[in-house]
């Protein structure tokens, strides 16, 4: 997923976009599937487990960031209904760039923080393997 991102962000630019836009619809399409996949398995496995921890600040952080996941998700699936089509991302280049830096800006921030704040006080409870 981190590359798909990686590989959309070379395109943000006026320059880089211009005749890309449907090799770069496609991997916006790649992205949405395995971000999609990822939720699910936050949503029906990592989140439900954790919040059955017996460490109250892992169970009180895993609902909190559960709740937060689901704004987040609702945003990303607005980006994507604005960008249905290559042909929607020729007419508005730069509101294509600008939505999808901050589009990647929140996924970023979201996952900084899963891994600076909740995996370690999982991992420090066990909570992740159990």
């Amino acid at each position: 997923m981190i590359n798909l991102v990686g590989n959309i962000s070379n395109y943000l630019s006026k320059d880089k976009l211009k005749g890309n836009e449907m090799e770069l619809r496609r991997q916006l399409a790649l992205l949405s599937g395995k971000l999609k996949m990822h939720l699910t398995m936050e949503d029906q496995s990592l989140y439900p487990r954790l919040m059955e921890s017996d460490n109250t600040a892992l169970r009180d952080l895993s609902k909190k960031y559960n709740s937060e996941m689901g704004h987040i998700k609702g945003e990303f699936e607005n980006y994507m209904s604005a960008w249905p089509s290559y042909k929607a991302i020729e007419e508005s280049p730069d509101r294509f760039i600008s939505e999808t830096k901050a589009i990647f800006e929140v996924l970023g921030a979201r996952i900084a923080k899963e891994d600076k704040e909740l995996y370690p006080l999982a991992d420090l409870s066990g909570a992740q393997g159990n």
